[in-house]
């Protein structure tokens, strides 16, 4: 497992918000915010959910290869509800929303 710096040099700054939730629309605390310390991964807030987990680092790696400033998810769940029902997908979602900057290009005199 490499370091954040490692994985993404040339990123100056980056915010991450990220919160699992039942309801998309009507997202509400608990939502995380990370800087540079983002996580690999984000589990599922959902106490009911086994194994319900959100891949941030590719999430950053794709927007990163592309430049882009700016990162909106959402996703659901691929995390399973124990309960009554054996294997019921997990009713929660992901929602990420990022903001990127990238450190100047050394430009060669």
């Amino acid at each position: 497992m490499s370091s954040f710096f490692d994985a993404f040099p040339d990123i100056a700054n980056i915010r991450v918000r990220v919160s699992s939730t039942k309801s998309p629309i009507h997202e509400r605390p608990p939502y995380r915010e990370f800087g540079f310390e983002v996580p690999e991964y984000f589990e599922c807030a959902n106490p009911r959910c086994k194994n319900g987990r959100l891949p941030l680092w590719p999430l950053i790696t794709m927007a990163h290869a592309k430049r882009e400033t700016s990162i909106q998810v959402w996703q659901v769940c691929n995390g399973r509800q124990r309960g009554r029902k054996p294997n019921a997908p997990c009713l929660y979602s992901f929602n990420v929303d990022g903001e990127i900057t990238y450190k100047e290009a050394k430009q060669e005199p």
